[in-house]
């Protein structure tokens, strides 16, 4: 079918707006219908029906348009004056007032008004109660004409007292129809028995209809376009009245301001003096802090060393021999009570669980940062009945690492593999060594239940802390079980996992045992549950296992038409691992949304999910789902299992399992790249929920590489992404950091930004919006002015929070090695910086820095590195004011610029 007209943009497009997901709809609509007559009851804004004139307009269609609306507003969009009306009239009545009218007044009183069959078009989007609607529909239905479409918006919506979804499945079943479920539903009921094929065959046997299918999927995906143009709109707006708002009071404090800065003039001379000591000393500071890094990789080298383990012996009995020594020379000059204090104080001296902590905190960190593990050969998975399904998904994937993977449900006697991975760990009595062991959080944080003082104290003691939901890691961190021990690895699916299962872990067939409508699997001593499949039962063929794993509760999967996944909880997170295991099996899934459900956006396509505790949307969901076909979902299952291994090697890279060759051969076919690429770790929490509220939907987090020193694992980050950026051909990347900080003019600063760069394409090798630390010895090369934006040229940068990187520099970041473990040498900026490189800034710079959040690579604060930003600024200006004052005198004196900024002067036609 052809949609063209439904890609009109908007002319009329207001916020917060639950409607423009169906914009493309009514473009379309007037379209194929060409109503000679249109009414609109409910009006409100304006996002509706503005669009169905606009629509009319650019499709010359010879429609009368009418809008009904007192514009008083109701119980559900709320009570306001006449300015809303006032301010859509302003707008209406110059473009569209030629054939459309607003009727200020009640629906019924505009009944009247109306011949019946003269309608051809009437949407329905007033008062949403199932009385009110019901009477909307029967008083206007006699008005409608033979060709007569209406439309009801919110049939999606069933929160309070909202009854429009009542009343489609009554007259749905009367009347020709189909259904939209986005942007809270709207349903389209052909009421006219000469209604066009155009619309008729979007209803028809629409369940098999290979039209509907297109439309449902066209339409959706449009909608879905402009409700995040409506959200991004929405925080725009927001934000630009926050700043107005800041302005005000930045302006009503000036003057308080300028007295206060007249007085504190004195201060501020007498602490310069102060800061150029403190400077010094910070200075100083940093000189012995690199030193010390430096002294402690050294120090962690020699003691992973062959020889210091072959010396063990001789430094112990060292040891000894002083104490040794120091009793008998005690002995021999009489001196017995210091030797009985020095027994005393040895004999009562008690451990201190918090040294034994550090010094593991210490010990786990020199095991992570050796590349001695990367020689694993043998994993052993522990995991319950239970999580099986996990254990296999883990192991199909190390297999791929040629590591020799064995799952077992009892802890073993000895521990003789190199690591183990403990998925559930509290279930079990005993533990592997802490130095093997890998352990896999899978409780939910909603509930306590699980989280007492010793399960807490078994994961800080552990090697690492594998966890499924950032919501889970949220909740560690506030227990001190943080990063770097934790690890992001959401479950996923597992492609052809019958299939797998039969080959690799030779089981039998998985053929299908008793046959029924819906299955549910789990614990069923929740008071929620019972009631959720109590109204199941008395519409469907329920089957409910409890304590059933393996073979036996998968042929049960296999014979269900549909699985139900009801929470335990309230507001519980989304059980993925259940719904995975399903998917996998080829089965069918309706679930309550999770508490964390926008964490699952790969799902909402895979699976019907309704309201939680939602009894009747359960059930006709249930009913909706019997009815449709099978459908297809390998893509998609292939994507997620992609997703899961990409994280599950990322981890295991970071605890040093497997080397960075094999994580980059094993993750490359995993799709990172974009134009633009945000460098953030799942794991920093706070930071991600920060970056991901600034709702940049052009960006795409790549979920950075992990190993420690955490400057490693930086570094590696910038060589994997720019080794893919390089396979996808192309030529240049935006990369910043989840910390960057956006300037209100952000966007219209970057457009120009970007027009210049590809001005002067071939003239620049990176641009920075943000230099943390400028060299002393850095050159300006040239200086530029260019529509408002002052660009600065230089021959070195420093920084990596904000960058656009051209091909030249994606090439030198993919051959950065890690052989050079000097901080100051061979971290990616300082690589960067020592390269013959062509850097382009702003001055003021284009991003700032967070000041709210910890670093993920230094072991500072953001916040203390505000001071060292700032004199790079300052210092950058300075060499700007020495650039500008040079090329002045050279223009006087000779009418030229300098040789300097002659040979390397970007070619700019401004």
């Amino acid at each position: 079918m052809k949609f063209a007209a439904a890609l009109a943009s908007p002319d009329h497009f207001t916020t917060p707006g639950p409607w423009v997901g169906h914009i493309p709809f009514a473009h379309w609509v007037i379209y194929s219908l060409k109503p000679q007559s249109l009414v609109e009851l409910g009006t409100y804004r304006g996002n509706s029906y503005m669009n169905f004139c606009q629509s009319i307009l650019a499709n010359n269609v010879p429609t009368r348009a009418y809008a009904v609306d007192t514009w008083k507003g109701d119980e559900h969009s709320g009570y306001y004056g006449n300015e809303i009306f006032l301010e859509l009239k302003k707008k209406h009545d110059p473009l569209y007032g030629s054939f459309s009218q607003l009727l200020q007044m009640s629906f019924d009183e505009a009944r009247p008004r109306f011949q019946n069959g003269s309608i051809d078009l009437l949407h329905i989007d007033g008062l949403h109660t199932y009385d009110e609607v019901k009477h909307d529909f029967e008083n206007w239905l006699p008005a409608m004409s033979n060709r007569g479409v209406v439309m009801f918006h919110d049939t999606d919506v069933y929160q309070g007292s909202f009854g429009v979804h009542r009343l489609w499945d009554e007259v749905s079943k009367n009347y020709k129809s189909f259904r939209f479920n986005h942007s809270n539903g709207l349903g389209v009921l052909l009421v006219g028995e000469k209604c066009p094929n155009e619309l008729v065959e979007l209803a028809d046997h629409k369940d098999s209809n290979p039209n509907w299918r297109e439309a449902h999927r066209f339409f959706t995906a449009v909608g879905a376009s402009l409700e995040w143009r409506a959200v991004a709109e929405q925080n725009a707006h927001t934000s630009v009245a926050r700043e107005l708002e800041l302005q005000k009071q930045i302006d009503s404090n000036e003057i308080e301001f300028e007295n206060t800065l007249r007085e504190s003039r004195e201060q501020i001379n007498q602490l310069k003096k102060r800061l150029v000591q403190k400077e010094f000393e910070v200075r100083e500071y940093s000189a012995k802090a690199y030193a010390a890094e430096a002294v402690v990789q050294e120090l962690a080298s020699v003691r992973s060393s062959t020889s210091w383990k072959i010396t063990k012996p001789v430094r112990t009995v060292g040891t000894y021999l002083r104490k040794f020594k120091t009793a008998v020379r005690l002995l021999a000059t009489g001196d017995l009570e210091s030797l009985r204090q020095r027994l005393r104080v040895r004999a009562a001296k008690p451990p201190i669980p918090g040294n034994a902590v550090r010094h593991w905190q210490v010990e786990r960190d020199r095991i992570v940062s050796t590349p001695r593990l990367a020689a694993a050969t043998h994993i052993m998975i522990i995991a319950t009945e239970h999580t099986m399904y996990v254990a296999h998904l883990m192991t199909k994937a190390l297999r791929r690492a040629n590591i020799i993977v064995s799952i077992t449900n009892s802890m073993p006697q000895e521990f003789e593999s190199d690591f183990y991975i403990v998925i559930c760990p509290q279930m079990f009595s005993t533990q592997p060594p802490q130095e093997k062991r890998i352990a896999v959080q899978m409780e939910q944080s909603v509930s306590s239940r699980w989280f007492t003082p010793e399960y807490l104290s078994l994961l800080e003691n552990s090697l690492c802390v594998f966890d499924y939901s950032s919501k889970n890691l949220e909740f560690l961190a506030t227990k001190n079980i943080a990063y770097p021990l934790t690890y992001y690895v959401p479950v996923g699916a597992f492609p052809d996992y019958g299939n797998w299962l039969i080959s690799s872990e030779k089981w039998e067939e998985i053929a299908a045992d008793e046959q029924c409508d819906v299955l549910f699997y789990g614990d069923v001593n929740s008071e929620r549950r019972r009631l959720m499949l109590s109204a199941l039962q008395q519409k469907f063929k329920v089957r409910i296992v409890g304590n059933m794993f393996g073979a036996s509760l998968y042929r049960a999967i296999r014979g269900a038409k549909v699985i139900v996944n009801i929470h335990y909880y309230e507001g519980a997170l989304l059980e993925t691992t259940r719904i995975y295991e399903c998917l996998s099996l080829g089965a069918r899934v309706i679930s309550e949304v999770g508490s964390d459900q926008d964490d699952h956006g790969s799902l909402q396509t895979l699976v019907s999910f309704v309201p939680i505790g939602n009894m009747d949307a359960m059930v006709q969901a249930v009913a909706k789902e019997l009815q449709r076909p099978q459908l297809e979902f390998s893509s998609k299952l292939t994507d997620s299992n992609n997703q899961f291994e990409f994280m599950l090697f990322r981890a295991t890279y970071g605890v040093g399992i497997i080397d960075y060759k094999t994580f980059e051969t094993l993750t490359m076919s995993f799709k990172s790249t974009g134009a633009k690429i945000a460098l953030s770790l799942p794991e920093t929490v706070e930071r991600r929920q920060y970056f991901q509220s600034q709702k940049r939907d052009d960006v795409v987090i790549f979920d950075g590489v992990r190993k420690r020193p955490g400057w490693i694992g930086a570094a590696y980050s910038y060589k994997y992404l720019a080794t893919q950026v390089l396979r996808s051909r192309m030529d240049q990347v935006v990369i910043y950091e989840d910390d960057a900080e956006f300037y209100v003019d952000h966007d219209e600063k970057m457009a120009k930004i970007t027009r210049f760069l590809d001005e002067n394409s071939g003239a620049w090798d990176v641009f920075s919006g943000f230099i943390s630390d400028l060299h002393a010895n850095a050159h300006i090369l040239d200086v530029i002015d260019n529509d408002g934006v002052t660009y600065v040229v230089l021959d070195k940068m420093v920084s990596m929070v904000f960058n656009i990187y051209n091909r030249k520099t994606l090439e030198l970041i993919s051959r950065w090695e890690d052989s050079d473990r000097n901080i100051m040498n061979n971290s990616i900026d300082r690589y960067l910086e020592k390269s013959d490189l062509t850097t382009v800034t702003t001055l003021p710079f284009l991003v700032g820095h967070h000041e709210n959040f910890a670093s993920s690579i230094w072991p500072v604060h953001n916040r203390d590195m505000r001071e060292m930003i700032s004199k790079s600024e300052r210092l950058l200006a300075e060499k700007v004011r020495d650039f500008r004052t040079r090329r002045r005198i050279d223009a006087e004196n000779n009418g030229l610029v300098s040789p300097q900024a002659t040979s390397r002067q970007l070619e700019v036609s401004a």
